[in-house]
């Protein structure tokens, strides 16, 4: 899928919104700030799955058993 220069302003500026609410408040943020665009709405939500994961993923190192050695 091809965007245009303001779709990904318009990605980045409902990603940046929801990112600065706690996590359990940015499922309705998006919602309201996509306003029915689904694919504006699929795009937030796949980079803040990201963006959770990778946050997770450096607050918690592995484990000594899993190391590679």
């Amino acid at each position: 899928m091809t965007f245009r220069p303001d779709d990904w302003a318009r990605i980045k500026e409902v990603f940046e919104g929801a990112r600065a609410l706690a996590v359990r408040d940015r499922t309705a943020y998006v919602a309201s700030a996509c306003a029915g665009d689904v694919a504006l709405r699929q795009h937030v939500e796949r980079l803040l799955a990201a963006y959770q994961f990778a946050n997770s993923f450096l607050k918690h190192p592995q484990s000594s058993s899993t190391r590679a050695q």
